[in-house]
């Protein structure tokens, strides 16, 4: 924690008195527990000393500030061109943290949120902001998370300490039996990036990023992985008989598959009901036309 707490930027002291000052360095540090680097904390601290100065030129106190004075202000940066993407989440940010502590009063319907919804607030706002991405892609990585962290907890209460590495498998197996390869990759990102983030909270001991499994993009991995005897036949029917011949040049190293007789000329011999049976090897068969 004192390593944490050096990191963390000074925050100038005010020559006046000031509304939200008074508050700035303890959301500073609750931002160096979170994990943000003391540059994107500088940032964010002077974002809020020239919201300080603008209550105090309109005489508002800490007490007054909402989210309709929020906008009021961005509106007054815009105006002037100095806003940045992330200051509105950033001031959203500072508005629940004096709620956290009692500075403010929470507006109803906001302060009932479940955890899951609220650990899915705070990751949000880091992917925003510290990562950088894109809303599609928090909202891809919000969906996926909240699925592995559904399918852990259900509705109970969500501790992420309990996470262990056979939870993350299982998971992401289950994902990639179920979707594809590309589908399972977004998930396989999303969790890596959840369990950087948690670790960097100090919400997990272990960085379970590294037991994130890699899911594999195979050529061909919708071909059967076998044959029966039965299928077996229906092929060499098909494409007459064949053999494997291994070329020896060192150089390519191939293996060519060299069908003798040419499947089309055979696929007129095989009777219809076998015809229709080797429907699911049209593929294969296709791969065979012009040796």
């Amino acid at each position: 924690m004192n390593d944490r707490m050096r990191l963390v930027p000074t925050v100038p002291s005010a020559s006046t008195p000031s509304p939200i000052h008074p508050h700035m360095a303890r959301f500073a540090q609750s931002l160096t527990a979170q994990g943000y680097s003391k540059a994107a904390i500088g940032r964010k601290i002077g974002l809020l000393r020239r919201l300080d100065h603008w209550l105090q030129h309109r005489r508002i106190a800490a007490e007054g500030l909402n989210e309709a004075r929020v906008d009021q202000f961005l509106r007054f940066r815009r105006s002037r061109g100095h806003v940045r993407s992330s200051d509105s989440s950033t001031l959203q940010s500072f508005l629940k943290h004096l709620r956290d502590v009692d500075v403010l009063p929470c507006p109803v319907g906001k302060c009932d949120q479940n955890p899951l919804q609220q650990l899915e607030t705070k990751f949000g706002r880091y992917l925003a902001e510290e990562r950088g991405l894109a809303h599609a892609t928090v909202e891809q990585y919000l969906i996926e998370t909240r699925r592995f962290l559904y399918d852990r907890f259900g509705n109970g209460p969500i501790s992420v300490r309990e996470l262990r590495v056979q939870d993350v498998t299982e998971f992401i197996v289950s994902r990639a039996g179920a979707v594809s390869a590309s589908a399972a990759k977004h998930a396989v990102t999303a969790l890596r990036t959840l369990f950087r983030f948690l670790h960097q909270r100090g919400d997990i001991v272990t960085n379970l990023m590294v037991a994130v499994p890699t899911v594999p993009n195979w050529s061909l991995a919708g071909l059967p992985k076998y044959l029966s005897s039965d299928e077996v036949e229906l092929m060499l029917q098909t494409a007459g008989v064949a053999k494997l011949a291994y070329a020896a040049d060192s150089k390519s190293r191939f293996c060519t598959f060299c069908p003798l007789l040419n499947s089309s000329e055979h696929l007129e011999s095989v009777d219809e009901n076998a015809r229709d049976k080797l429907n699911p090897f049209a593929g294969i068969l296709s791969q065979f036309e012009g040796f």
